[in-house]
């Protein structure tokens, strides 16, 4: 697999048409800091998410192109590191995170997934068969390992709306390396 910079260059062009309607209050939430620089970050993660997916599951047969204009899942992870540089450069109160959560409510109803922009989401994530992946605001300074990997039942493992006292409401999200069948028992 040749991974040249056409990649970069694709998902670049990609962000700029998520963000195509959005521009306007992007460039003023995030008057302190130039675009292009607002950008490079969350583009340079996205490029990774990309090839990673791209590499590892075998249905996209290590294809960048088909994973960046056909899987619904990759477009919501591309989402979530737009709308989470928007919160990192425009402040996370007001405007920035105003525009951030549409961005990131917009892609929950286009995919099915739903990535909060405060989440911390280390580099080469993946989401394969997304619908109904939740990854909400977290409680504290962790990051979600890297090469971590999540899959539509993690959220199905709640078994009510009420939960005990200490006691999580939702799975965890557990780094790639961990075999699923001890998913579970934490």
């Amino acid at each position: 697999m040749n991974f040249d910079d056409g990649v970069h260059a694709a998902v670049e062009e990609t962000a700029a048409e998520i963000l195509g309607p959005w521009l306007p209050q992007v460039r003023a939430v995030t008057r302190r800091a130039p675009w292009d620089t607002v950008l490079a970050e969350p583009v340079e993660l996205a490029v990774g998410d990309l090839l990673e997916l791209a590499t590892q599951d075998p249905a996209a047969g290590g294809s960048w192109e088909l994973v960046l204009r056909t899987y619904r899942a990759y477009r919501a992870v591309l989402v979530y590191r737009l709308a989470h540089a928007l919160l990192e450069h425009g402040g996370r109160e007001g405007p920035a995170e105003t525009l951030a959560r549409r961005l990131s409510e917009q892609a929950k109803v286009e995919t099915g997934v739903e990535l909060h922009p405060a989440a911390r989401i280390g580099p080469r994530f993946m989401v394969d068969h997304g619908y109904g992946t939740v990854v909400g605001r977290p409680r504290s300074s962790a990051a979600t390992a890297t090469c971590c990997r999540a899959w539509c039942w993690a959220p199905s493992r709640s078994t009510t709306i009420r939960r005990a006292s200490g006691t999580r409401r939702w799975a965890t999200a557990w780094a790639s390396g961990r075999s699923p069948a001890s998913w579970g028992r934490s």
